[in-house]
């Protein structure tokens, strides 16, 4: 009867014992009574084969579960070095084309030169035209305003003698006006291609009014730019309504051609001279 009662309390303390959870002294008794009892060893030997099986198992899916995290970290650690590398092409192929725009924008004669600009927006439309020649240069702009009054500037250089005239819907108000007499319309873009290199994808081929052109797009706004001469072309800025459209001439514009215009303004007595 003690010996069942005995058998009894191994077969409790088996699974501890086998786990390594039980005290030196229970592990001593435990080992005797082994060394002992047959039916006892039996049972141990089973629960420690049922133990490593289930240890294998849990090994096995672990192992399983490593390799399925450690095969998504190397698609994750792969798209990103793709996404790094689709960046710096990118960015290398804009910075190419914007050092283009920058090389042939400075290579246009812009001693002779004529630029047309027309602005549109939301509360006026203004028509400017720039002449500029050698010696002389001519300016003229006419806005046309949302309550269908009209606005002119003429000013400009004839020699070395400045000249203006402002006009308000009809009436002369040169007197009023205080003119900045330098008015080069050139560059109003590329001038300033360095921020727009560090932003990659921003530039892409387009054709504008059946010119090849380069588009670029930046906050919303979008700049026109002719290949052939690197010049901005079309500019629009979408959060005001704002469009540019620009029109270029380049070694065609003299000295002879600006005096003829501005002598039908000054036979006029339209000029004030500074």
């Amino acid at each position: 009867m003690k010996e069942n009662q005995e058998c009894e309390i191994i077969k409790d303390l088996l699974p501890n014992y086998i786990e390594g959870l039980t005290s030196e002294e229970t592990n001593t008794f435990i080992k005797e009574h082994l060394e002992e009892c047959k039916n006892c060893k039996k049972i141990y030997e089973s629960m420690s084969e049922d133990l490593n099986i289930k240890e294998d198992s849990n090994d096995r899916r672990k192992i399983k579960a490593l390799k399925k995290v450690h095969k998504k970290i190397r698609i994750l650690q792969a798209i990103i070095f793709s996404v790094i590398a689709i960046y710096i092409f990118i960015y290398v192929k804009n910075v190419i084309i914007l050092n283009r725009i920058i090389d042939l924008g400075k290579s246009n004669n812009f001693n002779n030169y004529y630029q047309k600009s027309v602005t549109t927006t939301q509360k006026y439309s203004a028509k400017t035209e720039y002449y500029q020649s050698s010696e002389n240069f001519l300016y003229i702009t006419t806005c046309i305003n949302s309550d269908n009054t009209i606005d002119k500037i003429i000013k400009g250089k004839l020699y070395g003698q400045n000249f203006y005239y402002y006009e308000e819907n009809g009436i002369d108000k040169s007197s009023d006006y205080s003119p900045s007499i330098e008015a080069n319309l050139q560059w109003r873009f590329v001038n300033k291609p360095i921020g727009l290199a560090l932003i990659p994808g921003v530039v892409r081929n387009a054709t504008l009014d059946k010119r090849e052109c380069y588009l670029v797009e930046l906050e919303n706004n979008m700049f026109f730019i002719d290949k052939e001469t690197g010049m901005e072309v079309k500019k629009i800025y979408s959060s005001d309504n704002k469009v540019y459209d620009d029109e270029y001439s380049f070694g065609t514009v003299t000295n002879e051609q600006i005096e003829n215009m501005i002598k039908q303004y000054k036979d006029n007595s339209l000029l004030r001279y500074m």
